[in-house]
């Protein structure tokens, strides 16, 4: 007896061995045991398992070809609006062409059906089997095999406003969430309301001819008009937007709804711009293939400034930690695109809970709260879970819970989530850009992040996940709530203030040193580059004291400084070195 149990443990053992052989095998070739055919340039090829699964269990699977090169994009950030989208647009198709060609001529002569992406250098596969997969390892340089991903949205839980009779002299009622942001202050006292500047919505699509949103349609006179809508799902009929969810049309709602005082409820942030939209979601379901198709849009939409969209508002993700995205993200900044993302719904999880594509450093994630500044209990809170961090995670918190905005059909609707906090800051972008044009698109979008998280109020709480900097900013709230009447004061209608801060010894430019602005109760600061540059956008015609510092140095003394309006003032901050220090500061370096 005991030896037949020996036997049984070492055919167990055997079993083992042979199947995880076995597994390195499939992982080694992309989901095939044979090894005469192995492609030779697969070996560094990444397979996901799920993909692998997949084609085990049912002998096809969808997958997602994620070529080697991508394209070095890096040179737009210094390129003007006019000439960056075309660089980012070209480049992107270009390198696409080139290194997908070898690979879609043997897709093409295995019958298999494919869909290729520029953002990204992707080829979606649908239903290839192991041969065709190994025909495409065969053929070009593929960096990984992806499982596709899927976005669920929350059930729609919108509360209708129920209609009644009009009131006589009606005073039209203004949002909550418009009103905590300062939007209506912002309104009132630059006299601007988004004019020229467009936003995008990738979402479940839009009722385009709501009474809130058919003025702002950037294509009313021609709804079906290829550079204002995109439908890859193929739900909407006669080629006009539709919404088959109501979850897009409320978002845009929040975004650009109109101020036209005939309507009862005013609900847009940014009631003077213009809305483009792609329907990346059929029903609650948005799949891969049509997110990356809406992200392709985009960017062949920047190779015409006129059509551009200077802010992309996206209220979806799923789990966190997940890159599938980024490259995506990365191309619509460097084409000058700001992309906005909600943080998620799971903080009641608790913290570690931010979705992706919002935990990218790249993207600009926004949190819920409440009426009464609360963080809504189902707002995902940091830290993020990928790559490596500029800023905290999310960035802002902006109000979510209980949003009044358009659904379908020409109705109102209350509705809770980080997808109805996040268009708040989308149409804050749009406020901003309208009145400081130079920060559309300027550098990296770094100036955006900053002039928004700068000038927000600080959180009141501090959250139940931590602090990355003693208390600046939280894992929760992220650098405070929205103030976007604030970011006007500090930037609307612009001038450059720009110089170098150098030690006042050596005239040896410093880096890292911070460089403060302050007038009245609006504070911005940036840190000096590797040559000691700093330049920011500030308010014209107002002054600012300026003052900097860095350590082993006295602060410089504060000075009133003025910029004029779409004009560049220089102006070099000289930084006295304490006497004795004991250790060497970074100047010149």
């Amino acid at each position: 007896m005991q030896t037949i149990y020996r036997l049984k443990q070492a055919r167990r053992w055997l079993m083992a061995v042979l199947s995880g052989l076995l597994l390195v095998a499939l992982l080694t070739v992309g989901g095939t045991a044979l090894a005469q055919d192995l492609p030779p340039n697969s070996a560094g090829v990444a397979v996901q398992s799920e993909v692998l699964q997949t084609l085990q269990e049912e002998g096809s699977a969808d997958f997602i070809l994620v070529m080697s090169e991508q394209a070095d994009l890096s040179a737009a950030y210094q390129m003007d609006w006019e000439t960056r989208g075309w660089y980012v647009y070209n480049t992107l198709k270009e390198t696409a062409e080139r290194s997908q060609a070898p690979v879609i001529a043997a897709l093409e002569a295995a019958g298999a059906r494919y869909q290729s992406f520029i953002a990204g250098n992707e080829i979606y596969v649908y239903d290839g089997s192991r041969a065709v997969l190994n025909r495409a390892l065969w053929a070009g340089e593929i960096q990984e095999v992806r499982a596709p991903v899927e976005i669920t949205l929350a059930a729609p839980r919108f509360e209708l406003v129920q209609p009644g009779p009009a009131p006589q002299n009606q005073i039209q009622a203004t949002a909550w969430g418009i009103s905590d942001t300062g939007a209506p202050d912002l309104w009132a006292q630059f006299g601007l309301r988004g004019e020229g500047v467009r936003v995008a919505s990738i979402d479940t699509g839009a009722q385009w001819d709501h009474p809130a949103l058919r003025e702002a349609y950037a294509c009313k006179d021609n709804p079906s008009s290829s550079i204002c809508w995109r439908d890859p799902t193929g739900v909407c009929t006669g080629g006009v937007p539709c919404d088959d969810h109501g979850h897009g049309t409320h978002t845009i709602g929040t975004m650009v709804g109109s101020d036209n005082p005939a309507l009862p409820y005013q609900v847009g942030m940014a009631p003077g711009a213009q809305w483009i939209a792609c329907k990346g979601c059929a029903g609650n379901t948005c799949s891969y293939v049509h997110l990356a198709a809406c992200a392709d849009w985009l960017v062949e939409l920047a190779t015409d400034p006129a059509n551009r969209p200077q802010v992309v508002n996206n209220s979806w993700g799923g789990p966190g930690g997940n890159s599938w995205f980024s490259e995506k993200v990365e191309a619509w900044r460097e084409a000058g695109i700001l992309p906005v993302f909600a943080a998620g719904n799971t903080g009641q999880q608790g913290c570690w809970t931010l979705n992706s594509p919002a935990d990218y450093p790249g993207s600009f994630a926004v949190a819920a709260h409440t009426q009464s500044g609360w963080i809504a209990p189902y707002s995902s809170r940091g830290p993020a879970a990928i790559g490596s961090q500029p800023y905290t995670k999310p960035n802002l918190s902006a109000p979510g819970d209980y949003i009044l905005s358009s659904v379908p059909t020409n109705a109102w609707a209350y509705a809770s989530g980080t997808s109805m906090a996040a268009p708040h800051v989308a149409g804050a972008a749009a406020l901003l850009y309208a009145c400081a044009p130079a920060l559309r698109g300027n550098s990296n979008m770094t100036a955006t992040f900053e002039l928004l998280q700068q000038t927000a109020d600080p959180p009141v709480f501090s959250g139940s996940c931590g602090t990355p900097d003693g208390g600046l900013s939280n894992y929760t709230y992220g650098y405070g709530y929205l103030n976007v009447l604030r970011a006007g004061q500090a930037v609307c209608f612009p001038g450059t203030l720009r110089g170098q801060v150098l030690d006042g010894e050596t005239n040896l430019p410093i880096r890292g040193a911070k460089v403060v602005f302050q007038a009245g109760d609006v504070r911005r600061e940036v840190i000096t580059d590797s040559n000691g540059n700093y330049e920011i956008l500030l308010a014209s015609q107002k002054g600012w004291s300026v003052s900097a510092s860095f350590p082993g140095y006295y602060s410089s003394p504060t000075v009133q400084q003025t910029v004029n309006l779409n004009q560049t003032t220089t102006y070099n901050i000289l930084l006295t070195p304490f006497p004795y220090r004991s250790f060497l500061p970074m100047i010149g370096k």
